[in-house]
C-alpha cells in the first residue's frame, strides 16, 4: 500500500509537469448571434484550468477556488482516478468549487488507449455518482489514428454524453459532460475533435509553448472547444 502523503506528492509532481499548459490558459469560444448578417461569431475569452492533484486538505484548493471567476475549471483527482469509494472530503471541495462557479471534471487514465474500456466506464460512473462531475477528462489520451483508437475514444465520448447533467448554469457556458482529452502532443488527425470538446496538444512550459513550431497553423487543436458537438 502506497502512503497518502507519498501518492499526494507523485500527483503534485505531475501537476507541475502538466499545471505549465492547463494553468497558462483555457481558450473559450462564446457563439453569439450576429443581426446584421445573421452570421455566427465568436467571443475569445481566457481562463485558466488547473489540474488541482493534491490531497484535499491542502492549502492550495483554498488558492484556486479564491482565484474564481478567473478559473474557470478544476480537474479532480482523488487517487489516479475517482478511488475505490466515496469520500466526503473531495464531495466537499467539488461542492465548494461549484459555488464558486467553477466547473469541476474528473480525471481517468486511459494509458493511450490500452486501458479497457470497461475500466474507462466504470470510474466515469465513479465520478458521476459519488461527485456530480461536470464532466471527465482523459489523460494519456492516444495521438494516433488508427480504426482501434479512434473507435475507443468515441465510445468512450458517447459514453460520457449519455451520462446525467449536473452541471449548473454557469458562465463560462461550456458544454454539459465536458470531455477533455490530453494527448500532450499534436494528434496525426482532426477525428478527435469529434471525440473530445477539448484537445490538448502541447504540454510543457509557457516558454517552450512560445516556441512551439504548430502554433500559428493548427489553432484547432490548442485547447479548442468544439461547441457544435
Amino acid at each position: 500500500v502506497i502512503p497518502r502523503g507519498w501518492r499526494e506528492m507523485m500527483r503534485m509532481r505531475k501537476a507541475l509537469i502538466i499545471s505549465f499548459f492547463l494553468y497558462f490558459v483555457l481558450i473559450q469560444s462564446i457563439w453569439c448571434h450576429d443581426d446584421d448578417d445573421d452570421m455566427l461569431t465568436t467571443a475569445p475569452q481566457q481562463h485558466l484550468a488547473v489540474p488541482t492533484y493534491y490531497w484535499y486538505t491542502s492549502p492550495d484548493w483554498t488558492t484556486v477556488i479564491n482565484s474564481a471567476p478567473k478559473t474557470a475549471l478544476v480537474v479532480l483527482n482523488p487517487d489516479s482516478g475517482p478511488g475505490t469509494s466515496k469520500d466526503n472530503g473531495w464531495v466537499n471541495k467539488v461542492q465548494t468549487s461549484r459555488k464558486a462557479g467553477m466547473r469541476v471534471v474528473g480525471y481517468v487514465n486511459t494509458n493511450y488507449a490500452k486501458i479497457p474500456i470497461t475500466t474507462v466506464t466504470q470510474q466515469i460512473d465513479s465520478y458521476y455518482t459519488w461527485y456530480s462531475v461536470d464532466g471527465i477528462f482523459l489523460d494519456c489520451s492516444a495521438s494516433t489514428c488508427g480504426s482501434f483508437e479512434l473507435g475507443y475514444y468515441k465510445n468512450i465520448s458517447n459514453y460520457i454524453k449519455t451520462k446525467p447533467n449536473y452541471t449548473p448554469v454557469v458562465t463560462p457556458a461550456l458544454p454539459a459532460n465536458l470531455i477533455i482529452t490530453n494527448q500532450g502532443i499534436q494528434p496525426k488527425c482532426e477525428d478527435y475533435m469529434t471525440r473530445a470538446d477539448i484537445v490538448i496538444n502541447f504540454e510543457d512550459t509557457a516558454a517552450a509553448y512560445n516556441k512551439y513550431s504548430v502554433l500559428q497553423s493548427s489553432l484547432l487543436f490548442i485547447l479548442s472547444i468544439n461547441l457544435g458537438r
